[in-house]
C-alpha cells in the first residue's frame, strides 16, 4: 500500500511509481507579493504570529517564494519603529482602561494584587513589546532570506513625481 496525499492507494499506484518513465508531479511554489501596509499590520497584532510562523516555514520548504521589491523593504524599515511604538501605546491604553474598571468595580479583596500584575504586564509591553518584537524579527528574517527586486529608474521617477505632487498639495 502506498500513501499519496494522505490517501492510501492500492498496488496500481505502486506499479506506476516503479515504471522507469514515471515522474511525479512537480511541486509548485506559490509566488507571493505582500504590500508594506500588510507587513506593518502583521507587526501590530500578536494574534498574527502563527501566520508569520507558517509563512516562514513555507518559505523554508520552498512552498512559497516571496516577491519582495526593494521599496517594500525600505518602506518597512522607515515605518516599523513608528508602528511598533503605536502598537505598544495601544496595548498600554487597553491596560489603562482595564485598570480603571478594576479600581471602579472589582471587590477590594484581591484588587491590589490584580492591579500589580497588570502594571507588571503593562511595563513589559512598554519596555519590550515581546510579541511585536517577535513579529518584526520574523518579518526581517523573511526579508533577509529573500532576494529583493531592485527598483527601476522609471519607478524611482514615478515615486519622485508622486512625492512631489503630494507635498505640493499639502
Amino acid at each position: 500500500m502506498l500513501s499519496l496525499l494522505g490517501q492510501t492507494t492500492s498496488g496500481s499506484a505502486k506499479a506506476l511509481q516503479d515504471c522507469p518513465d514515471f515522474s511525479p508531479m512537480p511541486t509548485m511554489t506559490l509566488k507571493l507579493l505582500i504590500d508594506t501596509s500588510v507587513w506593518l499590520d502583521l507587526t501590530k497584532d500578536p494574534r498574527q504570529l502563527p501566520l508569520l510562523d507558517a509563512l516562514s516555514t513555507m518559505t523554508e520548504a520552498n512552498e512559497v517564494a516571496l516577491i519582495l521589491p526593494q521599496i517594500i523593504i525600505d518602506e518597512f524599515a522607515r515605518n516599523r519603529d513608528r508602528v511598533m511604538a503605536a502598537s505598544r501605546a495601544s496595548f498600554s491604553s487597553h491596560f489603562k482602561r482595564v485598570r480603571e474598571a478594576i479600581v471602579q468595580f472589582a471587590p477590594e479583596e484581591g484588587r491590589e494584587a490584580t492591579l500589580k500584575q497588570l502594571n507588571e504586564i503593562d511595563h513589559r509591553i512598554a519596555t519590550g513589546g515581546e510579541a511585536v518584537n517577535e513579529a518584526v524579527g520574523l518579518i526581517e528574517k523573511l526579508f533577509t532570506t529573500t532576494e529583493p527586486v531592485p527598483i527601476s529608474d522609471s519607478i524611482h521617477r514615478t515615486l519622485g513625481r508622486r512625492t512631489a505632487s503630494s507635498n505640493s498639495s499639502t
